[in-house]
Order: structure tokens, then sequence, then C-alpha cells
């Protein structure tokens, strides 16, 4: 249709593999280190969002932040089987790893989790899938699954900077801690960055609390999804991103 374009942005949209690091398996690292080692990003980026998208390094310091870690400031993580098996027998699972992974069917999730099993299936790691409808799997009250299960995967919105979405999903107190993840000096690094007003200095706190996560590991970060914004031709002004909420105030109609 002509009188439609497209914007598309770079986000802070992401989805997040989390693992319970109170419960066994995933409470010794080097299994969930395992997990994201076998994982290949750039093809989980074109195959699942044709393109659309940049490849996560397991840390929730999105490119599109300005006081993100610079390029190559965090070591790219990438396909390895032979150092996931490695991490495995180490951990005790030599003869393999059987787990259950819980989501919700929602979006490219349920591909993505298929998609999952079989990249993890060659470390000797057997995922099995429960992909329960998106309310069932949130939940309510006192009975919300996402929260409980020991690995699930879950959907995160973009947020307009990065304590928005570190503070509900990785520090101590944080409400929708699904992983259970609990580290002292990461929180101290987080609410540093939040309280530096250099920029430059911003930047190291960043990296430092980065390289902490991802070496950590509470959560697989696979991809960022960029947000894809639909207009018609008359609407003028409108901001192609870095959020899925929208600033109306400078858009007009012509025509």
């Amino acid at each position: 249709d002509p009188n439609i374009s497209i914007l598309t942005a770079s986000e802070s949209s992401y989805r997040a593999m989390h693992m319970r690091v109170d419960k066994a398996p995933f409470d010794d690292k080097r299994v969930r280190q395992a997990f994201a080692l076998c994982l290949d990003r750039p093809a989980l980026v074109q195959g699942l969002l044709d393109g659309k998208g940049d490849p996560g390094n397991d840390h929730a310091f999105a490119p599109v932040y300005p006081s993100s870690p610079p390029d190559g400031a965090v070591p790219q993580r990438s396909q390895d089987y032979d150092k996931a098996k490695k991490l495995l027998a180490e951990s005790g699972h030599s003869g393999g790893l059987d787990v259950e992974l819980t989501t919700e069917r929602y979006l490219e999730i349920p591909q993505y989790a298929v998609t999952l099993k079989e990249q993890c299936k060659k470390a000797g790691i057997n995922v099995s899938l429960n992909i329960l409808p998106q309310a069932e799997y949130y939940g309510s009250g006192d009975n919300q699954p996402w929260l409980e299960v020991p690995l699930g995967i879950v959907d995160w919105a973009a947020r307009g900077s990065a304590s928005q979405t570190i503070a509900p999903a990785y520090l101590c107190d944080g409400i929708w801690n699904a992983a259970q993840w609990c580290n002292k000096e990461y929180d101290q690094l987080v609410r540093r960055f939040d309280g530096e007003l250099d920029e430059q200095r911003r930047r190291e706190l960043a990296t430092q609390a980065a390289r902490l996560q991802q070496e950590e590991t509470p959560s697989v970060i696979p991809y960022w999804v960029d947000g894809i914004r639909p207009t018609v031709q008359t609407v003028q002004g409108l901001a192609e991103g870095p959020t899925v909420l929208l600033d109306m105030s400078p858009v007009w109609l012509s025509g």
C-alpha cells in the first residue's frame, strides 16, 4: 500500500532466557554459560527477525543507549560447542543435561524456543518445550509461572534508559527478577552508574557491570529487537523510536 510507510529504529526491546540461579542445575554458572555458548546470535537475528535487530551479549545495556559499553569493551559471545561441552563436564554433566524450557506463545518466541532447542542439542543439552498461552504464562497474583519456572523466556519491552531495563529484572530487589540473581557488586555498579554525571565515567561503570553480568549469566540475552512502526503518509513528524511509547507532540497531519 503506497499510503503506508514503515519506520524502523534500534530499540532496547529484547528476549531473555532466564535461569533460576537458586535451583539446580542453574545454580552453577558454568551451566548457564554453556547455554549461552550454544547460540548462533547472528543467525537468530536473521532467521527470526529478518535482520531487524542486533545480536545480544548477555548483558542489559542495549547498544541504543548512549552510555552503554563501547564496541569491543565486552567480548562478544559466539557459538562455541567445544567450550560449552567442557563447561558442562566441569559442572558434573559430562553425559549431557535434560531441562524443560517454559515460555509463551507470543510473536517469534515459539520459533526462538524451537531454534534454541536445536542449537543446544549439539552440546548435549536436551531441551523439552512447554509453550503456554501468554495469559497463562504471566498469570497474576500468586500464580505467575514466569517467575517460578527454572528456565523460561520473557519478552521485555523497550525502555528509555538502561536503568529502567535493569532495575526490575537484575537488581537484588527487582520485582521481576525471574532468575533470582542477586549480586551486590553489580547493584553497586548500577547505582553508581545512575548517580554519575560524567559520560565517560558512566560508560566505564556500564562496562564493568556488563562484564560482570555476562560472566554470571543469570539470563541469556540473544538479540535486541528493532522497533517497527507503520504510519500513513499524511502523518508527519512521528519519531522512528526508540521505544514503543509515542510522543505525539511534534506530530501533524498533511494534506
